[in-house]
């Protein structure tokens, strides 16, 4: 993984007014400490996220899920004890309102359509732009409105 995530980085909101808008609450998944707390770092430096839990492995992520209620979760797919694609599909189910990004050094097809098939909104890969994740966080909280037809 690139260390991005501890460069200093401009929000990508600076110019907007954010008082109305809402935090959203994180919850980090990955069975590495140390890319969780790059990712977290990098994370609670922006005015509208906040990494309120971290887990390290799917049946953890799965019980902080339901003390915790974050808006997003960041989730792993390779994990221990149970991997992030059966830890997506369980809280989905449980709490279709959270949403889940996939987080992967892996993202071929398969682990991309078995995350999605879970219930995640999209998988990212862990080498690629920090910033890329946050407009991610925000555009699975504030999807363009659907137009009718």
């Amino acid at each position: 993984m690139k260390n991005n995530y501890t460069q200093e980085k401009k929000s990508l909101n600076d110019n907007e007014d954010t008082s109305a808008k809402k935090i959203l609450r994180i919850l980090l998944v990955d069975d590495h400490e140390v890319v969780r707390n790059e990712i977290a770092g990098f994370l609670n430096k922006h005015n509208r996220l906040s990494v309120v839990a971290e887990a390290e492995d799917g049946l953890e992520a799965v019980k902080k899920a339901a003390g915790f209620l974050p808006d997003v979760i960041i989730m792993d797919v390779n994990m221990p004890e149970l991997n992030g694609i059966e830890a997506t599909h369980r809280i989905n189910k449980k709490f279709p309102q959270i949403k889940i990004i996939g987080l992967s050094v892996q993202n071929g097809h398969v682990n991309t359509a078995a995350m999605k098939t879970a219930g995640a909104f999209t998988l990212l890969n862990k080498a690629g732009d920090p910033e890329e994740l946050i407009k991610t966080i925000l555009s699975c909280m504030n999807p363009l409105p659907k137009t009718q037809t």
